[in-house]
């Protein structure tokens, strides 16, 4: 089971795992359906559900924190140009 949240929980049997990868710009509609997609494609690539969930939810976190970063890199760069 996954549980997302501000720490996403990865839940199995007597584990329960916790995913810091991610930000604040994730509490949108939709990104849920993106990480089901995600988990979904490395289960047909034979990922057990567990390390599907596990690798679904950092890898979706991992790539909002670089698309922020890579944002606010190129946001930076805009500013000498509007002056």
């Amino acid at each position: 089971m996954v549980l997302k949240g501000a720490g996403t929980l990865i839940c199995a049997e007597d584990e329960v795992y916790v995913n810091t990868t991610g930000n604040p710009g994730m509490a949108l509609g939709g990104m849920g359906d993106v990480l089901s997609g995600i988990i979904g494609s490395l289960l047909a690539q034979k990922y057990s559900l567990l390390e599907a969930a596990k690798l679904g939810v950092y890898l979706h976190g991992l790539a909002a924190l670089i698309t922020r970063l890579l944002q606010s890199v190129v946001s930076v760069g805009y500013v000498p140009a509007m002056y």
